[in-house]
């Protein structure tokens, strides 16, 4: 596995000591990008772009509901099959969007592993971190600047990375630190979990859960969607431990509801991503040549996702899957591929066509084939 494969393993480690156990075996969720890339000044202009002034932007009061009218989203039911794999309820009733105009992802990107022009910074404050015996893990102190400065990063409307600020490059695509915001929402919520003042604490809360929602706005890749559920799932489990200690049970109960929404989106991520799984079908040819071979039917599988999933990170490792096919396919799973491919290339979604578009005049060598199957 290459090294940025395994630096992504790692973080998914971590989300799995806050989310559950059981994310670990979501390292099936290959995301799009994942090779490791000396990055070039051109290609890599996006990092290079200033970070304007965040301004102070206002952050709405959550969204009154009335607990009785509440509806539970049913993930267990046969409808939800066919649900893009986000929350049912709106989150708005617990840590509304703040109303920033300015990209988040313009500062976040200054902490780029390796040359975001801030990346000392993340290091020196890994030196900081304090590791507390409760849920929370390592966090920063409750006074740390930075934590101070990305408070009103949080409170912007919007976080999109790709394209302007990291190009699409296929498997060589780039990520945010996402080791950052996951120490971020865990710090926010260990210091409103040892605030005395309920507001400032529900306030800190809904910080972990504004980041959380941030990083899922781009829906590219799946390690980037599940560190945001996993900051999500950090603040909505603050929020119920303190609405229990105020005694305010409708608060509670919103809570608890957007917690349970957690774990069934896990673990259909995991589903939608083994269907995508293609290192079960593999079987050398008669020159001694790894190739896939897969029934007709998993292969139906992998072009309905590329063509109809409601989720674009879901299509794009679809996309993925079928690069693979179109190279190393048995029989007609190579020409299918391929003509989807061709298909995709026109779709409305800029991202996915340029991505299809890549795939098509990239060659898949014997070590790309190996990465590609076993970094999941």
């Amino acid at each position: 596995m290459n090294t940025e494969s395994s630096r992504i393993h790692k973080i998914i480690v971590l989300c799995a000591i806050f989310v559950v156990v059981a994310l670990g075996s979501l390292l099936a969720a290959r995301f799009i990008g994942g090779s490791e890339k000396t990055s070039e000044p051109d290609v890599y202009a996006g990092l290079m772009l200033p970070v304007p002034s965040p301004g102070q932007p206002a952050i709405p009061e959550p969204r009154v509901v009335d607990s009785l009218s509440l509806e539970i989203p049913c993930w267990s039911c046969q409808e939800s099959q066919g649900w893009p794999v986000r929350f049912q309820t709106d989150l708005d009733v617990l840590a509304p969007l703040g109303t920033g105009t300015v990209n988040a992802a313009l500062w976040l990107k200054e902490f780029t592993k390796d040359d975001g022009r801030r990346y000392g910074e993340m290091k020196e404050m890994t030196k900081r971190l304090i590791l507390r015996k409760d849920h929370w893990g390592k966090v920063l102190p409750p006074d740390d600047p930075l934590l101070k400065e990305a408070e009103v990063w949080c409170d912007q409307a919007e976080m999109r990375f790709y394209p302007d600020i990291f190009p699409m490059e296929g498997l060589d695509s780039r990520l945010p630190n996402l080791l950052f915001p996951l120490t971020l929402a865990r710090s926010w919520c260990a210091r409103g979990a040892d605030s005395s003042d309920d507001s400032s604490a529900l306030e800190d809360f809904r910080r972990a859960i504004r980041i959380g929602r941030l990083l899922r706005q781009d829906d590219l890749f799946i390690i980037n969607d599940l560190v945001g559920l996993a900051c999500i799932h950090l603040g909505a489990r603050g929020i119920y431990e303190r609405a229990q200690k105020m005694g305010d049970s409708d608060l509670a109960l919103l809570a608890s509801v957007v917690l349970g929404e957690v774990a069934p989106q896990r673990l259909m991520t995991s589903d939608r991503i083994t269907i995508l799984d293609l290192s079960q079908y593999l079987d050398p040819d008669s020159n001694k040549k790894k190739m896939v071979r897969m029934t007709e039917g998993k292969v139906d599988d992998i072009i309905r996702t590329a063509k109809t999933s409601p989720d674009r990170r879901f299509r794009g490792e679809a996309i993925l899957a079928l690069h693979t096919l179109a190279e190393r396919g048995s029989g007609d799973a190579r020409t299918r591929a391929r003509d989807t491919l061709k298909e995709l290339t026109s779709v409305s979604d800029p991202l996915l066509a340029s991505y299809a578009a890549q795939c098509l005049k990239t060659p898949i060598t014997d070590d790309m084939f190996e990465d590609m199957l076993y970094a999941r």
